[in-house]
């Protein structure tokens, strides 16, 4: 059996060939598969490197940061409406460079250094305003820190880069 495997950076995949040994949990969905209840794009305020800024999703070197590593915080406020009936709810990032730390409502999720940036939330968001933390770090040693230097390739990117939604499955 042969069949293509493509894996973005920092990307990991488990494959099982036959059938799942007892105990083992059924595979977590995909990044598409839901209904979108909130696409939380638009404007974030984001502290990067001792300034408060507010922006939407970008690099944070199109925001003057080339050489930072972190930490940045990204805060978003957004409305949720209520989880529909039997449906479990996931925040869902497209894409972070390279750890993000979450905290939802005050409740600190746990942290992420590779796809998927998923966490389900079905407890902690609430119908109504919800208060959305995302800390982000970059790989130091992609920064040009601590490790052997680069050669002339692209520049690495940093930062939380999305889109982030709310989806419900």
């Amino acid at each position: 059996m042969r069949f293509p495997l493509v894996l973005a950076p920092y990307e990991a995949k488990v494959v099982v060939v036959g059938p799942l040994p007892g105990g083992v949990g059924a595979p977590e969905p995909s990044l598409v598969a839901g209904i979108t209840l909130a696409e939380l794009g638009g404007d974030w305020t984001l502290d990067l490197n001792g300034k408060q800024v507010t922006t939407p999703l970008k690099t944070w070197e199109e925001l003057g940061a080339q050489s930072f590593a972190g930490p940045a915080t990204y805060r978003k406020q957004f409305t949720a409406s209520a989880t529909p009936a039997g449906m479990r709810l996931f925040l869902e990032v497209a894409d972070v460079r390279d750890y993000a730390r979450v905290k939802l409502n005050g409740k600190e999720l746990e942290a992420h250094a590779w796809q998927p940036y998923r966490w389900e939330v079905t407890n902690v968001v609430k119908p109504g305003s919800n208060e959305l933390e995302v800390e982000v770090r970059a790989n130091v040693a992609g920064r040009g820190f601590g490790g052997p230097p680069r050669a002339a390739a692209a520049p690495p990117v940093s930062g939380l880069l999305g889109p982030v939604r709310l989806v419900a499955r």
